[in-house]
């Protein structure tokens, strides 16, 4: 089922008249920018309100530690690659790593106990750096067991019990659909809150989408959540 998402910004005619940019496509930019923020984190950690993500359906399948609460202990190159292993296989083709910057800082900073040395290094083939670090959805911030890491900052960055926090699967499985593209409208005569936008001479800039999100199908995902204390 589709929702709406609008975003609306009351301004001066003034401003809109003397601006050396035109602000209307400036607004939209940002608006934009919103948004894509705003389907991440619904596609992502969406709780049902109003979708449901990855780290909230109960079909996906769950690796939880069950000695530590925290990510930097939880956050292992073992509960890494078992990830892999909870996946059906026909979804690892394309499948990749989903996580928090900051989780992915603590994932690079992992060393061996024995030799004391980093297990991420160009090197190493199991968990490797990259020289793009952009990171989700732009481009993969590294490899880990073969498979990208992406970034975003719509996941879990804060330890805590019981947390989801890495998602290891194949993003084609969680389906978006689009019943309007964004659509942006112009008033004078509103009122936005207080604003009476006749009265004050001023005008709103108003912009509309309409999307659906729904995890197609949860066997292609698993996720990595902290003990429960």
């Amino acid at each position: 089922i589709a929702k709406t998402c609008v975003g609306i910004t009351p301004m001066s005619n003034e401003l809109l008249a003397d601006a050396n940019i035109s602000v209307i496509d400036l607004l939209t930019e940002l608006f934009a920018e919103a948004l894509a923020g705003i389907i991440d984190q619904q596609g992502l950690a969406g709780t049902g309100s109003p979708f449901t993500g990855i780290l909230s359906d109960t079909g996906v399948t769950v690796v939880q530690n069950s000695t530590t609460s925290t990510f930097t202990l939880a956050a292992t190159p073992d509960n890494l690659r078992d990830l892999i292993s909870n996946v059906k296989s026909w979804s690892l083709q394309g499948a990749a790593y989903i996580m928090h910057r900051s989780v992915w800082a603590l994932v690079q900073k992992t060393k061996a106990s024995t030799s004391g040395e980093y297990f991420i290094s160009v090197a190493n083939p199991v968990i490797a750096g990259a020289q793009q670090t952009q990171g989700y959805p732009l481009a993969m911030a590294g490899t880990c067991w073969g498979y990208p890491v992406y970034l975003s900052d719509k996941m879990p960055s804060v330890t805590a019990v019981s947390t989801k926090f890495i998602i290891f699967g194949n993003l084609k499985h969680v389906f978006l659909g689009q019943r309007q593209e964004l659509g942006v409208a112009i008033s004078d005569s509103a009122t936005i809150g207080s604003d009476n936008l006749f009265a004050q001479n001023m005008s709103a800039v108003r912009v509309v989408a309409r999307h659906a999100i729904a995890v197609g199908l949860p066997t292609a995902f698993a996720v990595l959540k902290t003990s429960a204390s």
